[in-house]
């Protein structure tokens, strides 16, 4: 009777580094942020390319408004105004 020795049957099975769930959840973890920085950029270049629009179709130039105001506030307007210019 032959004695056999004991050990685990692997074949020429390669031997798994990872399970496949954790590269999955890799995969798609990478996918989110790329599509989250993809979303992002892309409404930033909306945004900036509405403002150039709207700026290059303005052509009747600077528009000036008279503001009349009580004396003591005239201080506090005249730099909200500017603030918001």
């Amino acid at each position: 009777m032959a004695i056999e020795s004991s050990h685990h049957r692997s074949g020429n099975r390669p031997h798994k580094l990872l399970a496949g769930w954790i590269i999955t959840a890799i995969v798609v973890l990478l996918v989110v942020i790329g599509s989250a920085v993809g979303w992002t950029v892309a409404h930033k270049n909306i945004d900036n390319n509405r403002n150039l629009d709207a700026v290059q179709d303005c052509s009747a130039g600077y528009l000036n408004i008279d503001i009349w105001a009580p004396a003591g506030i005239q201080d506090s307007l005249t730099e909200l105004i500017t603030a918001y210019q």
